[in-house]
C-alpha cells in the first residue's frame, strides 16, 4: 500500500449518465484540506490525497454482487488493506484495477453497504470487464482516483441496482479524462510495487 507520487489530477467533472447529470468529486472537494495534504470531509473522515494505491488478495464475499445484483465485485482482503481506509468516507470511488498485469477501469464501494446492513467496512471493486472465471486468491491492485458519491441505503433492490449502474457509467466517463486515460494503459504507469 502507498500513495502514488505522480502529478495531481483534477477529478472534478460533470458526467452524464442516462438522463441524469452527476458531479464527480475529488476527495478534496468534500471539505477543507488538512494541513498534511489529506482531505477532511463532512462525513467525519479523512483520506490521503488521491490517487492512492490499495493492494490485497481477492477473497470470497457474501456472493451478492454476482448472484443477487448481477454486478460481480472483487472483495479485497481487509487484513491486507489495513486500517488506511477506516477514516475514509464511506462511498463509491472510481479508479483502475490491475489483475495479472492487465489494467481495467473500476468502480468500488468502500463502506458498509447500508442496504444490506453490514457492520464491517469492505473494499469491493467492480472491474469494468467480463471475466470467464473467478479469481479468488489473486492479488488485485486498485488505484483509487476519485469519489463519485456517499453510500446510502435504498428503498428497493431495483433502486440499488439502478444506482450502481449509474455509478459505473459515471466512473467510465470520469476515467476517460486525458490525465486518467494515460494511467489506464498499463500497470507500469502507476503500480510500481
Amino acid at each position: 500500500m502507498g500513495t502514488w507520487t505522480g502529478a495531481t489530477q483534477d477529478t472534478s467533472a460533470t458526467a452524464v449518465s442516462g438522463s441524469s447529470r452527476y458531479k464527480v468529486m475529488s476527495i478534496e472537494s468534500l471539505g477543507d484540506g488538512g494541513s498534511d495534504g489529506s482531505a477532511v470531509n463532512g462525513a467525519g473522515g479523512t483520506t490521503p490525497q488521491l490517487p492512492f494505491l490499495l493492494k490485497a488478495s481477492v477473497v470470497k464475499g457474501f456472493g451478492r454482487g454476482s448472484k443477487l445484483l448481477g454486478i460481480p465485485t472483487a472483495n479485497l482482503n481487509m487484513d491486507q488493506v489495513g486500517p488506511v481506509v477506516d477514516s475514509w468516507p464511506n462511498g463509491i470511488y472510481y479508479g483502475f484495477s490491475c489483475l495479472k498485469g492487465d489494467v481495467y477501469k473500476a468502480v468500488a464501494s468502500i463502506g458498509t453497504n447500508p442496504y444490506f446492513k453490514n457492520s464491517q467496512k469492505t473494499v469491493e471493486p467492480h472491474l469494468l470487464h467480463e471475466f470467464p472465471d473467478d479469481f479468488y486468491g489473486e492479488e488485485l491492485k486498485f488505484l483509487v482516483c476519485g469519489y463519485v458519491r456517499p453510500e446510502r441505503s435504498f428503498a428497493s433492490l431495483e433502486e440499488l441496482v439502478a444506482a450502481i449502474r449509474s455509478d459505473i457509467e459515471v466512473a467510465r466517463t470520469a476515467l476517460e479524462a486525458p490525465g486518467w486515460r494515460m494511467l489506464g494503459t498499463r500497470e507500469a504507469a502507476w503500480a510500481g510495487g
